[in-house]
């Protein structure tokens, strides 16, 4: 049986009428309508919270991120700054490097041209060596045969018992004697001549491993783009070049006394005064054109002994002063290059020589570090003295080879090589450029130093202030210098008044200008312009000792042993 509705089962629940309306059909109570608008009223106002909360929160995000964009437009104009700055900066440094690949490249190249000429003169030094030894050989054997000759013939001339006039045999002596000594001469020449041309090979091999090392030090600096600073602490001495004598001597038995040095004595009276030790020779060592005409086969070399014609002075007994002059290939025969030596100056001391190019300061300063010390060396005796008598030796400038002062460096690596020689001494040679002149803070005082400063008062006035250092308080340090220059008014002015002694040649000056160097010493002014400028004009030197008082008769003094 089917089931029966009610009207309670048709529509709403809850006994509405038939059908709902779309709103309610029937309008609600009056409490019913204002618990709904009390519900709606808390509705509206949570959800009003809860839109006022997000608008607080999306409003502090706009500030963050509006903020975050003004930061990134600032960041964005310091960017665009940077780069303005950059790009010039970027610009240069292309150009630059640009440049200097250019340089580099033109370095290299020249230096490569550099490099073929040097060897190429090189070769050419060593065949002229090789030529030189083979003319050698021959002269070695015949000197061995003069020698057995002349042992057979003196034998023979003993056994004879001759008289006193001179026989053949007597006379046969001689000659052979004599040819030994000019074959004994020529083979000494050619001795110096070799050392001269080995000499100039090392100095060129040196020049060449400067070249090579020079383009790694320019690409180094190129990629660091810092300065390299070197500190000098000490000095390498100059190597020693081996002994010619000792190399070419073919028998031991060939007397040790034999002249080594390629000099020919003018008579036997030199020799023998030589030998005494009351006057002091002085060489001067004219050896320039051994290195720059190294093709030549022929040199003439002449001793020339010159005895000084001042004789004692009654008041002071300075005995005279005799020069030796070595006269190679004839580089002068004037009375400029005869400088007469000094008696030794008391250690330490500072002494400024000046005078133009050619007046023989460098030869006077060779001197002075040398007497007669070289003429035993190369005879292999003791005996001779230096007048400035310093353990070690330094020279600096801008010329390392200067003929003279290799051969005083040659002589200096003799006597320091062997300590069983007869002639050893402790004592050593050494040659810095005036960029590397160090600290006299850097020099011990246990040895004597001497310093020989060549013609720098041209130069920068840091290198100045070094040399300056050496005049002011180098006496602390145990170190004597001596200052060259062409120029007396061009040298700083505190080395001037920190100079013990003032060496003056003629440096092409007039009288008023010798004036103003005479009065600084001397109160009569005019007369002794007048005598010292007439000397200077005979191309002789004056010496002022100013540790001396000025009455004192050895003050200013004619070379050094005329007062």
């Amino acid at each position: 049986m089917p089931r029966i509705y009610t009207l309670n089962d048709v529509g709403n629940s809850d006994g509405s009428k038939l059908g709902s309306p779309p709103s309610n059909r029937y309008p609600p109570s009056r409490l019913e309508l204002e618990e709904q608008l009390k519900k709606d009223r808390e509705m509206f106002i949570r959800s009003a919270k809860r839109l006022i909360t997000k608008y607080h929160i999306l409003d502090n995000e706009n500030k963050h991120m509006q903020n975050d964009l003004n930061h990134s437009r600032e960041e964005n104009k310091r960017m665009r700054n940077s780069m303005n700055q950059i790009i010039p900066l970027t610009e240069q440094l292309d150009s630059l490097n640009n440049k200097l690949g250019s340089r580099i490249i033109c370095e290299r190249k020249s230096h490569a041209n550099l490099n073929v000429k040097q060897l190429k003169e090189i070769e050419s030094l060593k065949s002229e060596i090789n030529l030189k030894n083979s003319e050698i050989t021959p002269l070695e054997a015949r000197i061995n045969e003069l020698e057995v000759e002349l042992e057979q013939t003196a034998q023979k001339a003993l056994l004879k018992n001759t008289d006193t006039t001179p026989s053949l045999h007597e006379i046969k002596v001689k000659e052979l004697e004599n040819e030994l000594e000019q074959v004994t001469r020529n083979s000494s020449f050619r001795d110096g001549l070799i050392f001269c041309l080995r000499s100039r090979v090392s100095d060129l091999e040196d020049e060449l491993e400067q070249i090579f090392l020079k383009p790694h030090l320019s690409s180094n600096n190129s990629k660091t783009g810092g300065d390299i600073v070197e500190e000098v602490s000490g000095f390498s001495k100059t190597p020693s070049f081996p002994s010619h004598r000792t190399e070419l001597e073919p028998d031991e038995s060939i007397e040790k006394n034999v002249v080594e040095s390629p000099i020919d004595y003018a008579d036997q009276k030199s020799k023998e005064k030589l030998d005494s030790i009351s006057t002091l020779p002085i060489v001067t060592l004219g050896v320039g054109k051994f290195f720059a005409q190294p093709k030549r086969k022929k040199f003439f070399i002449q001793f020339i002994d010159i005895q000084s014609a001042m004789q004692k002075n009654s008041k002071t007994e300075i005995p005279p002063m005799k020069l030796r002059l070595l006269d190679m290939d004839e580089v002068t025969k004037h009375e400029s290059s005869r400088n007469i030596g000094h008696p030794a100056m008391t250690w330490p001391f500072s002494m400024l020589v000046t005078g133009r190019s050619g007046t023989g300061k460098t030869n006077l300063l060779a001197n002075l570090v040398l007497g007669n010390k070289d003429e035993y060396v190369q005879r292999g005796k003791r005996g001779g003295s230096r007048y400035i008598k310093c353990d070690d030796l330094i020279i600096c400038g801008y010329h390392p080879d200067e003929p003279k002062w290799a051969y005083v460096r040659y002589i200096y690596n003799m006597i320091s090589k062997d300590p069983r020689a007869p002639y050893y001494k402790d004592i050593s040679f050494s040659y810095i450029p005036p960029e590397k002149i160090p600290s006299t803070r850097t020099f011990s005082p246990e040895r004597s130093k001497l310093i020989i400063i060549e013609d720098l008062c041209l130069a920068p006035e840091h290198i100045q202030n070094r040399i300056g250092q050496f005049f002011g308080n180098g006496r602390h340090r145990n170190i004597s210098c001596i200052y060259e220059t062409q120029k007396y008014h061009k040298v700083d002015t505190f080395i001037r008044e920190n100079s013990t002694h003032l060496v003056l040649f003629n440096s092409g000056s007039s009288i008023q200008d010798v004036s103003k160097i005479v009065g600084r010493y001397t109160d009569n002014v005019k007369g002794a312009s007048m005598v010292i400028n007439s000397y200077l004009r005979k191309s002789e030197f004056v010496v002022f000792d100013l540790s001396r008082s000025e009455d004192d008769p050895l003050a200013i003094r004619l070379r050094f042993d005329t007062p």
